[in-house]
């Protein structure tokens, strides 16, 4: 529960408000960059009035200078990109106790109470995500290509990735990247009148698509990891494929878990679910590093997994749409173009397209 206290100036309708909570790095650095012109002066001007004052933790003055003396915010969030860097790296005697984080966070913190209103929206409400990066968007390509139930016309390659056709099933498609041994699978959503009238019936009443589908497609899954074990693996659904894959790895034995731990990433685009039923085994899968979540705001069917997921959770948000298939389609994740034109590079693999591989080695021209 949130903690509030009172307001030392009573110029807003409510006298009490959230209490200033620490900004994680990419919070923090979404805040300044988005932050009104002319923010970033004041909290320079906070920083030097503040320099020489005691705080409950140690600040180092260079780290009051570096804000005091870093123009514009975009090149400040340049040096926290920077410390963080130097943090994480091992083979450094660097930490960031008392550095760039902690300082703008205490300065922020004391200029709470007359803060900007479009600044405490940004702080309050984190709702920024990550970009949609390149890959994001190749990965949901993939997704598209599992709801053409005609396998034949499944692109044969895309991205300079090879189809893997002894994978194709009615729910799951695989393609390959030979060069670098990366696995993209996806399961995807509803489009029969079996997905709808059933499996999607199970998620609004108690967040679960029928328990065949699921071993049907836990199997498949744990195949094709058998198939690649070494190569580095990424697992995408949409909608009522994200609830499969959720039931798949909650419900899997420890053999089978063994090997759907394979899968490295495990990206979720607009994930089925009611959010009024129970949201136990929701809560249980994005507790799982590998999760990523693809939420639209506008979707009431990805509600669940949005209602559910913490700070720590790795979101991406599409822009919101009044049309209620827009916002839940895959059209908004996609590159746009599937690079079918693009040779594969086979690289050691060259001379070995066949077994698992079925007719892809004649797409290696």
């Amino acid at each position: 529960m949130p903690r509030y206290r009172k307001k030392t100036e009573l110029k807003e309708d409510r006298p009490f408000r959230r209490r200033y909570k620490y900004l994680k790095h990419k919070h923090l650095t979404h805040v300044l960059k988005n932050a009104p012109d002319g923010f970033w002066k004041e909290v320079q001007a906070t920083a030097s009035t503040h320099r020489t004052q005691k705080h409950r933790s140690k600040l180092k003055p260079s780290s009051f200078d570096t804000i005091i003396n870093t123009a514009t915010a975009s090149q400040f969030n340049t040096k926290l990109a920077h410390e963080i860097h130097m943090h994480d790296t091992k083979e450094q005697e660097f930490h960031k106790g008392g550095g760039l984080s902690e300082t703008v966070n205490a300065v922020m913190s004391s200029m709470w109470d007359h803060m900007p209103s479009a600044v405490t929206s940004l702080i309050t409400t984190p709702e920024y995500g990550e970009d949609i990066s390149q890959m994001d968007r190749w990965n949901a390509d993939v997704v598209q290509e599992a709801y053409n139930q005609d396998f034949s016309q499944r692109a044969a390659t895309i991205h300079g990735w090879v189809r893997i056709p002894s994978f194709d099933s009615e729910y799951v498609t695989v393609y390959w990247d030979p060069a670098q041994n990366n696995v993209y699978a996806a399961v995807r959503g509803s489009i029969t009148a079996g997905d709808w009238l059933y499996h999607d019936a199970g998620i609004a009443i108690d967040n679960h698509p029928g328990k065949d589908l699921v071993d049907t497609v836990r199997t498949e899954l744990v195949n094709i990891a058998k198939e690649f074990p070494d190569a580095t693996m990424t697992l995408n659904s949409h909608s009522l494929g994200g609830a499969i894959v959720t039931d798949s790895i909650l419900g899997a034995s420890q053999e089978e878990t063994s090997w759907l731990d394979k899968y490295g990433q495990l990206n979720y685009y607009n994930a089925a679910s009611s959010p009024i039923r129970n949201l136990d085994s929701i809560k249980d899968i994005v507790q799982d590093s590998r999760v990523k979540l693809f939420i639209n705001r506008s979707d009431l069917i990805n509600q669940g997994y949005n209602q559910v997921r913490n700070d720590d959770t790795r979101v991406s948000f599409g822009d919101a749409a009044w049309n209620p298939l827009t916002a839940h389609g895959m059209d908004q994740w996609g590159s746009g173009n599937l690079e079918s034109d693009k040779k594969v590079n086979w690289g050691s693999y060259a001379e070995h397209t066949h077994g698992a591989l079925g007719t892809a080695g004649e797409s290696k021209d």
